[in-house]
């Protein structure tokens, strides 16, 4: 068993990947489309919407439902890459520890430093844990 010290030294240091890995995330970015590329939305690592392009020939002002389907679906498809990202850029980072949910670091990248405690508050693990 390891001694306090070295157990602190491992948190530190996961605690320093994990601000790296974070750090990643903000930078990184993928890219969900729809109709074929018609529409193509852009997301940070951190969900942040970086970009929509809609080319010219999915705007049908006599069928606006359609490109709001494709809106939609190109955005679902970029936020699956983006959490498929962050699960394994965090993952990583924890080693296969199951670390109480990779959404709380997502939002502290995110989030002010008061809204992080209205985070940590609203999550249901926490709730159980307030039990």
């Amino acid at each position: 068993m390891k001694n306090m010290g070295d157990l602190q030294k491992m948190a530190r240091e996961m605690q320093a990947n994990m601000a790296k890995a974070q750090e990643e995330l903000a930078a990184a970015t993928v890219e969900g489309s729809a109709g074929g590329g018609a529409v193509v939305v852009v997301l940070s690592g951190t969900q942040d919407v970086k970009s929509i392009k809609i080319q010219k020939d999915a705007v049908d002002p006599d069928d606006v439902e359609t490109l709001q389907d494709l809106v939609l679906a190109a955005f679902s498809d970029a936020l699956k890459k983006s959490r498929d990202l962050a699960a394994q850029r965090l993952g990583g980072v924890t080693g296969g520890l199951k670390i109480p949910s990779h959404r709380r670091a997502l939002e502290a990248t995110r989030c002010r430093p008061q809204d992080r405690a209205a985070a940590r508050l609203s999550h249901p693990a926490d709730a159980d844990a307030g039990r």
